[in-house]
């Protein structure tokens, strides 16, 4: 149709590593929503995060603002390390808490710009499958994610989890089809 915009998918790394577990399953649901929509991958290691400060605006944050206010849907991608959001994506939501939200005289977050986005989060673990699923391994990585981005106003779609990472290398054909299916569907 004329005049009408894809739709706009952009994945974010928040792990140490830029072809590991983490970065396959995102560039997956990437490959899936490049079908119909354009994608963009930002590596949260190629910014400098630091907190807004004084008055003075981070311009790494300020790039990734751009990014975040461009795009549909986002897909956030991160390992679970010892039980909880890695430290890369950590940092991340901490130094762009004050923009996800605006805050009222109390402090209470109200959504604001980034409203009725939409989000798929995705994480990965050493716990096989029935331990993650006893104990809740990866629960606090979801949670935390979540709470961020409901903050601003954000929609889940989906989460997608990988157990059992200990020494893989690549990840299963049917977790990059599932990926890809998810992708698709996001976009």
């Amino acid at each position: 149709m004329m005049g009408v915009e894809n739709v706009k998918v952009l994945g974010i790394l928040g792990a140490h590593r830029a072809d590991g577990v983490t970065a396959q399953l995102l560039q997956a649901v990437l490959k899936g929503a490049a079908a119909s929509a354009d994608t963009e991958l930002v590596n949260l290691n190629d910014y400098e995060l630091r907190p807004d400060h004084d008055s003075q605006p981070n311009a790494d944050l300020d790039a990734l603002e751009a990014k975040l206010m461009a795009a549909d849907v986002w897909v956030l991608a991160a390992p679970t390390y010892l039980g909880s959001l890695s430290g890369v994506m950590k940092n991340f939501c901490d130094c762009f808490r004050g923009r996800i939200a605006r805050f009222n005289s109390v402090g209470e977050a109200v959504p604001d710009r980034f409203k009725n986005k939409h989000y798929v989060t995705i994480t990965d673990c050493y716990a096989g499958g029935i331990e993650n699923y006893l104990t809740g391994v990866t629960d606090a990585t979801f949670k935390t994610l979540d709470k961020f981005l409901t903050m601003g106003g954000l929609i889940k779609l989906r989460e997608i989890v990988v157990t059992k990472t200990w020494g893989m290398q690549t990840i299963t054909a049917a977790k990059q089809a599932e990926c890809e299916r998810v992708g698709a569907r996001a976009a």
